[in-house]
Formats: structure tokens, sequence, C-alpha cells
């Protein structure tokens, strides 16, 4: 496999981010591969080949992953949803490393609906350990008196 030290030697243009073209550090696939061949071992580089060739130059199937993990977001958002990504797909367990859309479905974040988000504490926690009996019994006898009505 090459040398990540060679691929981040290159200068690749990670500031000119745009929704037309969007793009994706060099530094970046080859962590991503290197990374997938600490996970996966020989399968990895069996199923997606090296990263580069001895030029220096991304394969095609590094560039492929490049063109989807740009899709990501700027730089910022493409790691952190990389790492998320890296972090479901050890806990996944699976012998075999995803395919590009597979890993891409993981590096996304699922947001939980507003009514599942635990909600928030509308009233602050009296400081005052009698205030707090009182207002308890106060609720539990509004609780009894509507159970009653």
């Amino acid at each position: 496999m090459e040398s990540v030290g060679s691929l981040a030697r290159q200068n690749a243009p990670s500031s000119q981010n745009n929704v037309s073209n969007p793009r994706i550090d060099n530094r970046i696939i080859a962590r991503v591969w290197t990374r997938m061949a600490e996970v996966y071992g020989h399968k990895w580089v069996s199923q997606y080949g090296e990263c580069s060739d001895e030029m220096g130059n991304l394969t095609s199937a590094a560039k492929t992953w490049a063109e989807g993990l740009a899709s990501l977001g700027d730089q910022a958002e493409q790691l952190k949803r990389i790492s998320v990504g890296f972090s479901k797909t050890v806990k996944s367990g699976d012998q075999w490393p995803p395919s590009l859309p597979q890993f891409l479905q993981m590096c996304h974040v699922k947001r939980l609906a507003p009514y599942h988000r635990i909600a928030e504490n509308l009233l602050s926690a009296p400081v005052d350990k009698e205030l707090a009996l009182a207002t308890l019994r106060e609720l539990k006898s509004k609780r009894t008196t509507k159970l009653s009505s």
C-alpha cells in the first residue's frame, strides 16, 4: 500500500470546496484507506486495491470514494461524519468492508424527531427541600382531585 506520507505531500486543493464540485483532501482519503486496512486487513486491499499508484496519484477506486465522501459537506463536516462512519463500521461486526453506499449511509447521523428527544427541564428545581416537598404535595393533591372528578 502506498504510504500515507506520500499522499499527504500532494497539494490537494481542499479549500476549493463548492456546491458544483465538492472535493475532499487526498490526505483524508489516504487516512480512510489506512484505517479500513487496519480494520479489515487484506480484505480491504483485495476488494478496493491500493490507495495510490507508484506516482502518488489516487487509484480509480480511491477517486470514486473521494467523490462519494466529498458529498458529506465541507472538510470539518466530512471529518466528523467519516468518524461516525468508522465507529458504526467497527460496531457492525461485519467481516467484510462496506461498499461506498453502505459507508456513506453509516456516516449519516440519525436525528431524532422532536417528539423523541428527552424533554428539557421547563421548571428549575427548587433549592429548598421544604419547598420541593410542599410543591410535590400540591401536585399530588391536584392529581387526586382530577382523578376523583
